[in-house]
Parts: structure tokens; C-alpha cells; sequence
């Protein structure tokens, strides 16, 4: 029986219309100054100033409109036990490359489905990882796949996995969902 799908909590309009158009505001705002500025500066500090300018414009509305509600969906998320990540699991087609998508934990299992997150809804196959126990401390993840995340070992069952989640998720599949591991007598 095939596991129902992971559905993440939606991206909003301004989510959507902020990845769609996030750099026409640095071409509105060109446009606005380059003339004018020009004819009083010159060329090569106009376009120094309208490019540091369109770069804070931008910056800002990223950090006071866009991060607060990614935010907030993120913890909508975390209330269900569902949280963006990527896996990878030694050995397999993805050695070198990690698999983006969201994960939900319940108890003493982790499910996995695999998809672009900014993409829509996730229509890669569903994984499950029975009894998932942690080995190790997590460590830095690589920029790459997850910028200020960190990646933790899991077991389970007959695979290795490693999961490259944020810190407050990797806190949350820990004090939750993970398997406890024996202790060392």
C-alpha cells in the first residue's frame, strides 16, 4: 500500500509573486535613478549606486515581507512533524548528490518524499524509514544543500541515511520521533 502523500503547507501569493518577480524591483528602481543620477555623477558611479541600492531594496524585502511568512510556514509545518530537508543514503544513485524534499516523522518511523519544494506540490515517490536511530552528533552541513542547516547520520533497519535538515528540525526529529539507541555498557 502506497503511503498518502506529504502536502506541505502552500506558499503564499506574496511567496510566489516575490520568487516569480523578486529582481523587477531592481530593474524599476534603475531605471527610476540611472538617467537623472547620470547626468550629475557620470556613468560608472550611477550604476555603482542604482546596483547597491537595488541589492538593499531587494535585501529588504526579502528579510521584512518574505522571511516571516517562510517562517511561518515552516512552523505550520513543524506543528504536523513535516520539514523541508534533503537525504542522501550511502551507496546508492544519490552518493554524491543529495535529494531535496520534505519529511514527516511520527513515531518510530521517518517518511521521505522526494520533490522541489519551490516547485508546487510533491510528486516524487514516498520512502519510509522504519525506527530511524541517530548515530553521532550532527554535523555542519555543506552550503550547498542546506546553507546554516546540519546533517545527521540515521539507521534504520538495513540502510544508512544521512538527512541534512535546519538545526530546529533536526531538534525536533530528535526529542520526538527518534528511536532511542542503547546505551553503551
Amino acid at each position: 500500500m502506497r503511503e498518502p502523500d506529504l502536502a506541505p503547507t502552500p506558499r503564499s501569493r506574496l511567496e510566489r509573486a516575490f520568487d516569480a518577480f523578486g529582481s523587477l524591483p531592481l530593474v524599476v528602481f534603475a531605471g527610476i535613478l540611472f538617467i537623472p543620477l547620470r547626468a550629475v555623477l557620470g556613468w560608472w558611479p550611477t550604476l555603482v549606486i542604482v546596483i547597491t541600492a537595488g541589492i538593499v531594496l531587494i535585501t529588504a524585502i526579502q528579510l521584512i515581507v518574505i522571511a516571516p511568512l517562510r517562517k511561518k510556514r515552516a512552523a505550520q509545518d513543524a506543528e504536523r512533524g513535516l520539514f523541508e530537508c534533503a537525504h542522501r543514503e550511502p551507496g546508492s544513485g544519490l552518493r554524491s548528490r543529495w535529494a531535496r524534499g520534505y519529511a514527516r516523522a511520527e513515531p518510530n518511523r521517518l517518511i521521505f518524499q522526494l520533490g522541489a519544494s519551490e516547485s508546487g506540490p510533491l510528486a516524487g515517490p514516498v520512502e519510509i524509514y522504519p525506527a530511524p536511530t541517530a548515530i553521532g552528533e550532527p554535523v555542519k552541513a555543506p552550503w550547498t544543500v542546506l546553507p546554516g542547516g546540519l546533517v545527521a547520520t540515521l539507521t534504520s533497519e538495513n540502510t544508512t541515511l544521512q538527512l541534512a535538515a535546519s538545526r530546529a528540525s533536526l531538534a525536533l526529529l530528535n526529542r520526538r520521533y527518534l528511536t532511542n539507541p542503547a546505551p553503551d555498557s
